[in-house]
């Protein structure tokens, strides 16, 4: 169920946040006995201290999606959370109109 959780809102946010036209990728491998888990978009990203401020272990960052959606930041923290609880880490790799990547690996 944690799993679960985390995929679905890493996925909805790379939805909310990708315009029409754009792509979300999955990806999953399993290498060294672990699972890594990959959500990307071409949405368009983060400013860096945006990046930073999502760092923080306790920092809510809410941001509108691409058709005015709202957001409060509670599912990226939660998923966080869940990751750690599931024996990972959750990172991400994002900038001005590059898009966001998003992931974690955790023990198979």
């Amino acid at each position: 169920n944690l799993l679960r959780t985390v995929l679905r809102n890493l996925l909805s946010n790379a939805v909310k946040f990708t315009p029409k036209g754009g792509e979300v990728w999955l990806r999953i491998a399993l290498a060294d006995n672990r699972v890594k888990f990959e959500v990307a978009d071409t949405g368009p990203g983060l400013a860096p201290e945006q990046a930073q401020r999502w760092q923080a272990e306790t920092a809510l960052v809410s941001t509108r999606g691409t058709a005015g959606e709202k957001g409060t930041g509670l599912g990226l923290a939660v998923s966080r959370r869940f990751v750690t609880l599931l024996g990972g880490t959750l990172a991400l790799e994002s900038a001005p109109e590059k898009g966001t990547r998003w992931w974690f690996e955790i023990p198979a």
